[in-house]
C-alpha cells in the first residue's frame, strides 16, 4: 500500500537516496538535504512529500515559491521516484497531492524541471501537459586540467584599465558594497536572455540567495576605486563548486570581466580542491561562449517546463 506524506527530518537520508538513485548529475548527502532545509531563507514559502511503500520511501517530491523571483504566484515543482519503483502511478500521485495542497494559495503557474539524463522524467512532465519553457544548459570543469597561464596577461591589461579582482571578504571597507552587487545582479537578470523573467527579488531575498550561503571568499568582485562593476558568486554541494551568478555592469560590458571572473573561478575552485559547475540559458550564447573557450563540457540539459494550476486540477 503506498502512503504519501508530510516529509519529516528523519526523512534526509531517505530523500537523498531517492534522488540519487534516478538519473541526475545532483547527488546530494543527507547532509546537504538537512541543511538545505534548516538554511531555507525565512522568505521561502514550500513543503515536502515522500510517498512510502512498505515502510520504504520510494519518491519525494516538493514545492516552494523563491524569493529571488519575486512571484508569489509562481512556484516551483519537483517530483522523485526510484526507477524499480516507476510506471505505478506513483509519480502521478505525488504530482497530484501537490496540486491539491497548492490549491488553497490560489497559485497559478507551477514550474518543473527535467534532465537531458532522464528520458522518463520527460515524458512524465509531458503526459501532465506541460508546456516547454527554456532549456539551460549544465557544464563541467576538472580545474586541475586546465591552464591558467594564457589568461594572466588578461589580468594586467584589466589593472592597467584601472579594474582590480579581488573577493567580497577583502571590501568591508565599501559600506554599500552588498547593494552595488545587488544592483549589478538585478541588471544581469534583466538582460539575461530568459524566457522567465520576472520582478526583481528583494535586496534581503536576493542576499540570502545568493550571499547567504557563501564563505565571502568565494564572492568573487571586479572593481574600479570604489564601484563594483562585476560579480561571481557560488555555492557548494559535495565536492562540487557551482557559480550561481555571474554579471557585469553595462557599461563595463565587453572589456574581458566575465571572462577574467570565470578565470578567478577556476582558480579558486581549484584552490578549494572542487570541480566547477554552471547553468547557463541555452540563449545566452555569449556566457556559453566564454565557457567552452575556458574548458567547460557541457553535462547535461535542464528543461524547465510550465503547468498552469486552477481550483479544479
Amino acid at each position: 500500500m503506498l502512503t504519501i506524506r508530510a516529509a519529516a527530518a528523519s526523512d534526509d537520508l531517505a530523500i537523498a537516496q531517492v534522488i540519487c538513485a534516478t538519473p541526475s548529475t545532483w547527488q546530494p548527502t543527507a547532509a546537504e538535504m538537512r541543511r538545505a532545509r534548516e538554511t531555507f531563507p525565512p522568505t521561502l514559502r514550500g513543503f515536502a512529500l515522500v510517498a512510502e511503500q512498505a515502510g520504504v520511501v520510494v519518491g519525494c517530491a516538493s514545492l516552494r515559491n523563491d524569493p529571488s523571483t519575486n512571484e508569489p504566484s509562481r512556484w516551483d515543482a519537483s517530483v522523485y521516484v526510484v526507477p524499480l519503483a516507476r510506471r505505478a502511478g506513483i509519480g502521478r500521485q505525488l504530482a497530484a497531492a501537490l496540486h491539491a495542497a497548492l490549491q488553497p494559495r490560489a497559485s497559478d503557474t507551477i514550474l518543473a524541471s527535467t534532465s537531458s539524463l532522464d528520458d522518463a522524467g520527460e515524458h512524465f512532465v509531458q503526459r501532465l501537459g506541460a508546456s516547454l519553457v527554456e532549456q539551460r544548459f549544465e557544464s563541467r570543469l576538472h580545474p586541475p586540467a586546465i591552464d591558467l597561464t594564457p589568461h594572466d596577461q588578461r589580468t594586467v591589461a584589466l589593472a592597467q584599465a584601472g579594474i582590480t579582482l579581488t573577493t567580497l571578504a577583502q571590501l568591508g571597507a565599501i559600506a554599500d558594497i552588498e547593494q552595488q552587487l545587488y544592483q549589478l545582479e538585478i541588471d544581469a537578470m534583466l538582460d539575461e536572455p530568459t524566457q522567465l523573467l520576472g520582478a526583481p527579488p528583494s535586496f534581503t531575498a536576493w542576499r540570502d540567495e545568493y550571499l547567504g550561503d557563501n564563505a565571502l571568499d568565494g564572492v568573487l568582485v571586479a572593481i574600479v576605486g570604489q564601484q563594483a562593476v562585476g560579480l561571481c558568486a557560488h555555492a557548494t554541494s559535495g565536492d562540487t563548486l557551482y557559480i550561481t551568478t555571474t554579471a557585469v555592469a553595462r557599461s563595463w560590458r565587453k572589456h574581458g570581466i566575465a571572462t577574467a571572473l570565470k578565470v578567478a573561478s577556476i582558480a579558486y575552485a581549484r584552490q578549494c580542491g572542487m570541480d566547477l559547475r554552471t547553468f547557463n540559458a541555452a540563449a545566452n550564447v555569449g556566457i556559453l561562449r566564454i565557457n567552452a573557450a575556458l574548458g567547460f563540457a557541457r553535462v547535461a540539459t535542464h528543461t524547465r517546463w510550465r503547468l498552469q494550476h486552477d481550483a479544479t486540477c
